[in-house]
């Protein structure tokens, strides 16, 4: 889910895509995914105040795709994301899992 976020963000605003994954613990996961959503959010603010939602940009595909389908694209996969991780931690029988996905967890849902 995270590098679904910046991948889709430095192909939105040009920028190369870091691929770089060099620590795995919850806190890194934790802090790189508040980072990179900061960044998509803010990309995705800005196209919206500036207009520019039906503008297109070239994809990894090659293909024209608008900001704004691309924005959605990628709420709409990580909420799917969220969801299979959440019914993978239910079959497992992991307690105190959030009733509603808020994105990202409080911490706190993870102690039992």
């Amino acid at each position: 889910m995270i590098f679904n976020v910046e991948f889709w963000t430095a192909l939105m605003a040009e920028q190369p895509v870091d691929a770089q994954r060099e620590d795995r613990s919850l806190a890194a996961l934790v802090d790189r995914h508040e980072r990179s959503y900061a960044t998509f959010a803010t990309f995705a603010r800005r196209v919206r105040d500036e207009q520019h939602l039906d503008d297109t940009f070239v994809d990894h595909f090659g293909g024209r795709m608008t900001f704004g389908g691309a924005i959605i694209h990628v709420v709409l996969h990580d909420a799917e994301h969220r969801t299979e991780v959440l019914h993978i931690l239910e079959r497992l029988g992991v307690p105190n899992l959030p009733e509603v996905d808020h994105g990202l967890w409080d911490q706190t849902a993870w102690s039992a």
